[in-house]
C-alpha cells in the first residue's frame, strides 16, 4: 500500500505541476478518491493531497454517469438508476390513457428513447454485478413495456417480449457488451487484452462458483 501511494501521489503531483504550467487549476474542494477493495476486516486507507489540502475519501462516487462504490457492486448505481426510470414511467402512465393518450407506436418510441437508453448506458461497466442486483432493473424494463403495449399484469412476461419486440434485459445487456468485448479481443495494444483473454479468471471462477464473475469472464463461457 505504501508503494501504491508514493506512485499515485506522484501521478497527481504531475497533474497538479502540467496544469499551473498551462493555466489550470484543480480545486481540492471538488476532489475526492475512493478506494476499491474487497478485501475484508480493518486495512488503512492511502492518504492523498492536492495543492497540499487533504483529499477526502469516499465510499462511492459518480463518474461519467456511473456510480462507483468501493466493493465495486454497483449496487448504489442501479438503485439510482431504477429510481430515475421510475419517474420516466410515471410520464408513460399519463400519457396512456385509453380516452386520449398516445398509441403503441408512439409509446415504444418513448420508452426505448428515455428508458431503455438509461439502461443501456453503461451495461458493459455495470453489467458485472451480481445478478441478483440486476434483477432490480428487469421490473422497470418489463413495467415499461406493459404501459407501452397495454398488456394486462398478469401477462407472462415471456409473452410480453414477444408482443413488443423487446428482449430480456440480461440478453440485452450481452448484445450491447459483445461488440466491445471482441474489439477489445482483436486489438494486442488495448490496455485490457491481457485482463480479457486470461486463462486465470476461467480457473478461479470454475473452482470458486460462488463468486460474481467480471463480464469478459462470462461473454467468453456464451
Amino acid at each position: 500500500m505504501g508503494f501504491i501511494q508514493r506512485q499515485l501521489q506522484t501521478a497527481v503531483n504531475n497533474v497538479t505541476d502540467w496544469a499551473s504550467k498551462n493555466g489550470f487549476i484543480f480545486s481540492p474542494q471538488k476532489t475526492v478518491y475512493t478506494h476499491f477493495c474487497r478485501r475484508r476486516g480493518l486495512h488503512p486507507d492511502p492518504e492523498f493531497q492536492l495543492n497540499g489540502s487533504p483529499i477526502p475519501i469516499v465510499q462511492e462516487t459518480k463518474f461519467l454517469g456511473i456510480v462507483f462504490d468501493t466493493k465495486l457492486t454497483f449496487r448504489s448505481h442501479i438503485k439510482h438508476l431504477k429510481t430515475k426510470c421510475i419517474r420516466t414511467l410515471n410520464i408513460m402512465k399519463v400519457l396512456s390513457n385509453t380516452s386520449w393518450g398516445a398509441d403503441k407506436v408512439s409509446l415504444m418510441r418513448i420508452y426505448i428513447s428515455l428508458v431503455r437508453s438509461k439502461l443501456d448506458y453503461g451495461v458493459p461497466v455495470y453489467g458485472s454485478a451480481a445478478k441478483s442486483t440486476l434483477k432490480m432493473l428487469d421490473s422497470v424494463h418489463h413495467q415499461g413495456l406493459r404501459i407501452a403495449t397495454g398488456a394486462f399484469r398478469t401477462t407472462p412476461i415471456p409473452s410480453l417480449h414477444v408482443i413488443s419486440g423487446e428482449p430480456s434485459l440480461e440478453l440485452r445487456r450481452h448484445r450491447l457488451s459483445l461488440p466491445y468485448f471482441y474489439k477489445i479481443k482483436s486489438d494486442e495494444s488495448h490496455p485490457q487484452y491481457y485482463k480479457v483473454i486470461n486463462p486465470i479468471f476461467g480457473s478461479l471462477f470454475s473452482v470458486r462458483l460462488f463468486f460474481t464473475q467480471l463480464l469478459a469472464s462470462e461473454l467468453e463461457r456464451s
